[in-house]
C-alpha cells in the first residue's frame, strides 16, 4: 500500500494539533502553580539538562494524553473517528 504526502501530511496534523493543545493546556498549569513554576525556573537557570528532561516529559505526557482522548473518543463513537 502506497502512502501519498497529502494523506501523510493530514495524519501528522490531525495529530498535532490536539498535541499542541494539550501541551498548551499543561504549560498553563505549571505557569499558574507558583511551586511548579519557581521550581522551573530555578532548574533553568542553574541545571538546564534537568528543565531539558522535564520539558521532554511534558511534551511526551501531552502526547499519550492527546492520543488517550483520542481513543476515547473513538471508542465512545463506536469505532467510526472523531467525524463519525
Amino acid at each position: 500500500m502506497e502512502w501519498n504526502n497529502g494523506a501523510l501530511t493530514l495524519i501528522f496534523i490531525m495529530c498535532l494539533i490536539p498535541i499542541v493543545f494539550v501541551y498548551a493546556i499543561l504549560r498553563l498549569l505549571v505557569k499558574k502553580s507558583n511551586t511548579l513554576n519557581s521550581f522551573l525556573q530555578k532548574e533553568k537557570e542553574e541545571r538546564f539538562i534537568l528543565y531539558f528532561l522535564i520539558e521532554i516529559a511534558i511534551i511526551g505526557l501531552s502526547i499519550l494524553i492527546a492520543f488517550g482522548l483520542l481513543s476515547i473518543i473513538n471508542l465512545l463513537n463506536g469505532g467510526k473517528g472523531l467525524l463519525g
